[in-house]
């Protein structure tokens, strides 16, 4: 399983955390269950069909410098 970062303000995580907490589950699972049932809906293929236009358009994903430490670093 590969791993992700996502930037999401301090507000967004916290109500997330919560919100994940009250239905017995993880914020990481949240977002696999909520990215796995977008994926299947037919907006999801629509999603699809986009990373793809964009992956043959040579459109590549920002990638940073830092390091995994470095970008959980709690300041």
């Amino acid at each position: 399983m590969r791993k992700v970062t996502v930037s999401m303000s301090d507000d967004l995580v916290k109500r997330s955390r919560e919100y994940a907490r009250k239905r017995g589950t993880t914020l990481n699972q949240l977002v696999r269950d909520l990215l796995e049932r977008e994926m299947d809906s037919p907006q999801g293929e629509t999603l699809e069909a986009m990373f793809a236009a964009a992956h043959r358009m040579g459109v590549r994903s920002n990638r940073s410098s830092h390091t995994r430490e470095e970008a959980h670093e709690r300041r």
